[in-house]
């Protein structure tokens, strides 16, 4: 019987949106990875109705940087519903900015597991929500847990943990309102009028690396001012709940004092006077514990999740306020959320062990992609930058022909001539043609079309633009470089990997 209830269970969930219900938790109690939930509700940030311009640049660290220390993964959504979230094709002009936003991350903390984002471009979020995110999946008692019976974020346990445990599951879901006037530059030179994307994108990268807890305010045991924490079935908190204190210092979790649902603990989560005691915090913090956002009023989707409103609104920390303002442009996460996060259990990259000497003038050449195998998350393109980063060799994608007598196959379609790489870009012309830009030592965005493929016996195809996210594999090389008569060449291809439909053209 009990098989038969867990059936009925997955078959709701399937068919009712994540996130939609308190919780819906799931176990899998096998050693070392330890027990499994799914994720529960989305956190938001909302539009801020007061106009407070800014511009706060990255972290002179991150200027600095040789390369990222986290690798971010983006798979952006096709049209359909998800989660929840009505979602429709992405602009064409997003991926840089996203690309550039999950890099200034991946320069701030360091892991040894790629973090993938499932991203949507939403039609129907609320009015006056920019974008909201959840974690997919939570773990405890796995192998290296700090604490035990305490549920991580799954991207913060993949970390902890040494190799990616669900890795056919993304780690985070975001979805960005599709309804807003948006600036997808990444200088910080946001018009008055638009809402920074790169902000954005910060803001709720950090919710699914933890930024946020299981407590919630509402209806339990018959009354409407209840809080509670946990799920029903794996009563353990989030490592985020453990910090959690009000201005006594009592821990929210303390249960004599604040039972577990009761309206003692809804008086906490309301009661403007929430402080997270983490160590790293309170250092960025003058040694004093950050207030957190708890309002009298319980804000779905903001109350718990943020830093205090009015004491961080007009600060460097401000990115983890409830809501950016239009114009304003905050490319640092600021050092209170980094230690936040680094109280969780995230890793930040070690400094540098040899001290800086600045001169009156420094040129400092921009740093070139890494030498060695680039391609595409889904495996449809890949390339090879040469071992003295001059060159990109070898580009190549896959395509499914769609019309014609050859409707149906795959081909292997790639550039044998080297691609000169100059100010980190790089073009290419011909049959398969596109340009390339490297936007950091171990990401690149390209976009390539096809325009009349010759194909004996199949027809003419064209197909594109596409626009791919490419990220740095490792340092190997070809052999030796194919060389050809002619400067396209194509053949059948058996592949597994997601291919791009391209066209027949009588």
């Amino acid at each position: 019987m009990k098989r038969v209830y867990l059936i009925f269970v997955f078959i709701g969930i399937l068919l009712a949106p994540l996130w939609s219900t308190p919780v819906f938790v799931q176990a899998d109690s096998l050693q070392p990875q330890g027990e499994m939930k799914m994720g529960r509700r989305l956190v938001e940030v909302r539009a801020d109705p007061d106009y407070r311009p800014s511009r706060i640049p990255p972290p002179e660290s991150v200027l600095e940087a040789q390369g990222t220390t986290a690798v971010f993964t983006i798979n952006y959504l096709p049209t359909g519903f998800y989660n929840g979230d009505s979602c429709t094709t992405w602009p064409a002009d997003v991926r840089t900015a996203f690309t550039y936003a999950a890099n200034l991350w991946g320069s701030l903390l360091s892991s040894p597991v790629p973090i993938v984002i499932d991203a949507c471009w939403a039609t129907n979020l609320p009015d006056g929500v920019l974008g909201h995110s959840g974690v997919v999946s939570y773990r405890a008692n796995f192998q290296n847990a700090p604490q035990p019976n305490t549920w991580y974020p799954i991207a913060l346990a993949n970390s902890l943990y040494g190799s990616d445990i669900v890795p056919t599951q993304a780690d985070i879901y975001i979805a960005y309102s599709s309804t807003f006037d948006w600036y997808f530059g990444t200088d910080g030179n946001t018009p008055a009028s638009k809402y920074d994307f790169v902000s954005v994108v910060l803001h709720e990268i950090a919710h699914g690396l933890g930024f946020s807890g299981s407590m919630w305010y509402g209806y339990e045991c018959g009354g409407w001012n209840y809080g509670f924490w946990g799920d029903v079935n794996y009563g353990y908190p989030d490592v985020y709940d453990q910090f959690m204190q009000n201005g006594a210092g009592n821990s929210l979790l303390d249960t004599s004092a604040f039972p577990n649902p009761s309206p003692n603990l809804g008086s906490q989560l309301t009661s403007n006077n929430l402080y997270f005691n983490g160590n790293h915090a309170k250092a960025a913090s003058g040694g004093s514990r950050p207030k957190m956002y708890a309002p009298s009023s319980w804000m779905p989707g903001s109350s718990y999740a943020h830093l205090d409103y009015e004491t961080f609104k007009n600060t460097s920390h401000r990115l983890m306020v409830y809501a950016i303002s239009a114009g304003a442009s905050i490319h640092d996460p600021g050092s209170i959320t980094l230690g936040l996060l680094q109280d969780l259990g995230w890793s930040r990259p070690a400094a540098p062990s040899t001290s800086k000497i600045y001169l009156p003038i420094t040129l400092k050449p921009q740093l070139g992609p890494d030498a060695g195998y680039w391609r595409t998350a889904g495996g449809s393109r890949y390339f090879y930058v040469s071992t003295d980063r001059a060159n990109v060799n070898l580009y190549t994608i896959f395509v499914y022909l769609s019309g014609g007598p050859c409707s149906g196959q795959i081909l292997k379609i790639w550039k044998p001539n080297p691609l000169p790489i100059s100010n980190n870009q790089f073009s290419f012309s011909g049959a398969l043609n596109g340009s390339g830009t490297f936007l950091s030592s171990t990401t690149a965005s390209v976009t390539d079309r096809i325009t009349n493929l010759y194909i004996e016996g199949c027809g003419t195809f064209n197909g594109g633009p596409f626009t791919n996210s490419f990220t740095w594999q490792n340092s190997s090389q070809l052999a030796s470089l194919p060389t050809f008569e002619s400067d396209e060449a194509s053949s059948l291809f058996t592949n597994d990997s997601p291919a791009v439909e391209v066209f027949y053209t009588p």
